[in-house]
């Protein structure tokens, strides 16, 4: 196994008419066992040209879920057998169709997130190639959090303000 690169997951934001994340796996280098920058995209062939194990691990049940949850799959995955191809924000205006592809994508990112905490994996949101991995971390808690929405009426309109609860303290996600 190559001690140089580790295997690191990011949440992508697509956003073609519809938005959704969608997870991705990386390959970034390290110093000190700590996932420092991306070097490479995670596909399998990338993953097994630096003879990185990922099958004794969750690792392969994740890259299965990245890559099934990639958009460009999912667009695959519910093209009619026949007629004209459709994007996948075509796919989107068809009620039945976006009810299924939503179910995929929240059954999906749901397991993804499960084994991620549980392994204790970094993850990260919309990362960039030459910025330090850390300004991208996403950070699970071992507590349960409740989400609170706070409002507050002007003269303008209503102001929203979105909170995770933890006990009895009030923490704004985005601080």
């Amino acid at each position: 196994m190559d001690k140089n690169f580790v295997i690191v997951y990011s949440l992508k934001l697509f956003s073609g008419g519809v938005s959704f994340y969608y997870p991705e796996a990386h390959l970034a280098d390290t110093k000190n066992g700590n996932p420092e920058y991306l070097k490479k995209s995670g596909s399998l062939e990338v993953i097994e040209s630096y003879n990185i194990e990922y099958k004794t691990n969750d690792h392969d049940k994740l890259l299965k879920i990245c890559n099934d949850l990639n958009p460009i799959e999912i667009e695959n995955a519910f093209q009619k057998k026949s007629g004209k191809r459709q994007s996948l924000t075509q796919l989107f205006e068809v009620d039945v169709v976006k009810s299924s592809i939503r179910k995929k994508i929240d059954l999906g990112l749901q397991r993804f997130l499960e084994i991620v905490s549980q392994n204790n994996y970094p993850l990260y949101l919309d990362p960039e190639r030459k910025i330090h991995l850390d300004n991208y971390k996403i950070k699970f808690s071992p507590f349960p959090l409740y989400p609170q929405l706070k409002f507050e009426k002007t003269v303008t309109g209503t102001n929203y303000f979105f909170y995770l609860k933890l006990e009895d303290n009030l923490a704004a996600p985005h601080e």
